[in-house]
């Protein structure tokens, strides 16, 4: 088995083998302000683009057909 596996590895290199893992740290990569900034533009065109679209096909679907209209 791995744990038996890593129990021989250990004790042929006379290593301390503890069967508990340490915990896993969760490190958070903090963003740059640059980084901010770029997602926020992003997001900016990206809902500004949305809404153009919107209203486009507002126009198509809404614009008169006929001059009567």
């Amino acid at each position: 088995s791995p744990k038996e596996a890593a129990e021989k590895l250990a004790q042929d290199f006379g290593l301390i083998y503890d069967s508990q893992a340490p915990p896993r740290r969760r490190y958070v990569r903090q963003k740059t302000e640059a980084q901010k900034f770029r997602e926020d533009r992003q997001r900016c065109y990206r809902v500004l683009s949305d809404y153009h679209h919107l209203l486009k096909k507002w126009e198509s679907d809404h614009s008169p057909r006929t001059p009567e209209e």
